[in-house]
This record gives C-alpha cells, structure tokens and sequence, in this order.
C-alpha cells in the first residue's frame, strides 16, 4: 500500500528562481520573443529515500525517477499569460529496498508485468497535456490527465473498477494543476540587483502545508543568470495532507526545509539547469476500515535536478 502510495505520486509529478547587476533588471519569462512553436527538451532526475518507522520495524525505500520530456511554446494571451504544451517523451524508475529492486522503463514497456501499469504508461508517454502561464509565472489550467484515464477506463476489468475511479478522481487535472502551479512562479514581481533576494510563499495541496521560499541573485552573465533558494515547508497540525487508496485513508504531516540553484537563460527566461535538496520530516498515519489506525514516523529526503537537452 506504501509503495503504490509513493508510485502514485511519482506518476504525477517538481523547480525554481533569476537575475541582475548594476541597475535593478526585470527577470521574467519573456514570451514577447520566444517564437510560437519554439520546443523546450529537458531531462529531470529524482533520487528520493523514504524512512517509515513502525513500532516493529524500519523500512528504507529508495527511488529513481528519470524523466523525459518537452515544452512547447503556443501563443502569448491578450491577457499576458501564455499557452503551452507538454509531452513527456520517456520515464524511467529504479525503486525498492535492500531486499528488492524493480525497474521501469515506458521503452521497454514489453517487460511490464502488469498490463494496466503498461497501458497507463503506453497513454502517458503519447498524451500532449496543455496549460497555462499567467504573468506572475503560476501555472493554471492544466489538462489532460482526465483524459488519459478516461482513454484507459474501458481496459480495466469489472473487479477493479472502483479503485481506479478512484485515482480518476483523485489524480486528474486539477490534482496535477495543484501538484506543479507554482514550477514557474519564481520569478520577482520588480527589478532587482545583484546579491538581492525576494520571496514567494504558497500551499502545497498534497501535504497542506505552506512554503516559504526565498530566492537570491546571485549574478548576471552574458549566457545565463544565477540564482540560489532556500525553502521552509510548514505543515498544519489540526489539518493533515490526505490521499485515499482504495479503502485505506493516509494523513500525513509534514515539515521541511531545502535549498537550490537555478540557472536561467537571459534571453527567453527559461530554466537551463536547476538543482534542489528538500528534507521532509512528520508522521504519517494509516487508516482502514475495521482496523486500528496506525501512525508512523516519516523521514522523506529528495533532490531534483532538472537540465535542458
């Protein structure tokens, strides 16, 4: 149950920060001179370690995710916000324990042994999602995830319908929307300088938990500008994150803190290579029904880093 928990939101899908020297620069996504049809490749890789503590053993998981995938630039909106489509073109996953490591591979879709994990992936890999960037760079309007499942829908056997009505429901396109709004919500709201920072504070849907996040400028160059971040994650106590699985309800809380470099192009505003450390710590807390619930400590430690092909 942990592990489709954690492969859930692995199927979903995480960035930041820019610029200045001498006289105070605007750092934004310049879609006045990103040509429509102008394609962004980037690869992100995700290495993440989950410690889950019962009161009769710890588990160790360990992930790898690596994904392929494009941005494609549409139109820029009368309103100033921007279209844009996404396609992921590969996803690769080495995960599991010291007692067992399995492998996935959307290339080798053939080794799958569950049909239903394959078809899910096979419809991934070939489904454009569309979305929207408003001015301030928050991300609005995803779609495309309904569609994937509804394309799926009609493969899945009569007995494990409602389960997968569930996952429908729960991780559509307004769970993806809230997963990755703010992916491009970095950038200042005015100029600033060199050795400046700003901050950017939001809510993380999925833990219900508020992130502080404080961006710095570090330099300027002729080919890419430099920023650092550091993050405060603050989870509510009386409100945990909470995520259905089948008949099991898991509340989590959450708390953390990470840090990260981002380097921009200057010219279009889009991200050439980032890199971010986050450490999550908390308790998670298992119900199901006519069973005890059970609590357990939680220690989740991530990095990303994001490149552009």
């Amino acid at each position: 149950m942990i592990t489709s928990f954690f492969r859930a939101l692995s199927l979903i899908t995480c960035c930041a920060a820019w610029f200045a020297c001498g006289p105070a620069q605007k750092i934004r996504l310049n879609t006045n001179v990103i040509p429509s049809g102008k394609t962004f490749a980037y690869q992100q890789t995700t290495t993440s370690t989950t410690i889950l503590e019962s009161s009769e053993e710890k588990t160790v998981t360990s992930e790898k995710n690596i994904q392929h995938f494009t941005y494609t630039f549409l139109q820029k909106n009368p309103d100033g916000s921007s279209s844009w489509r996404a396609h992921i073109t590969r996803y690769q996953t080495i995960s599991g324990t010291v007692e067992a490591v399995s492998h996935f591979d959307t290339d080798h879709l053939e080794k799958e042994q569950d049909p239903i994990r394959a078809l899910i992936f096979k419809k991934l890999v070939h489904s454009p999602f569309r979305f929207t960037v408003q001015p301030d760079g928050v991300i609005s309007g995803m779609n495309g995830m309904d569609e994937l499942w509804k394309a799926v829908s009609d493969s899945i056997e009569p007995a494990k319908k409602p389960a997968f009505e569930m996952m429908m429901k729960q991780f559509g396109d307004q769970f993806l929307t809230d997963a990755i709004k703010n992916t491009w919500s970095f950038y200042p709201s005015k100029a600033v300088r060199k050795g400046k920072k700003w901050k950017k504070d939001s809510i993380i849907t999925l833990f219900n938990a508020k992130s502080h996040v404080s961006y710095y400028l570090d330099d300027i160059f002729a080919n890419e500008v430099a920023i650092t971040s550091s993050t405060i994650i603050k989870g509510d106590p009386k409100a945990p994150g909470e995520i259905k699985m089948g008949p099991a309800q898991i509340n989590y809380f959450l708390n953390g803190q990470g840090t990260g470099h981002i380097h921009l192009d200057p010219i279009f505003g889009m991200v050439i290579t980032s890199e971010a450390l986050l450490l999550l710590e908390g308790k998670m807390e298992i119900k199901v029904p006519y069973l005890a619930s059970q609590a357990m400590p939680v220690t989740i430690k991530t990095k990303v880093l994001l490149e552009q092909q």
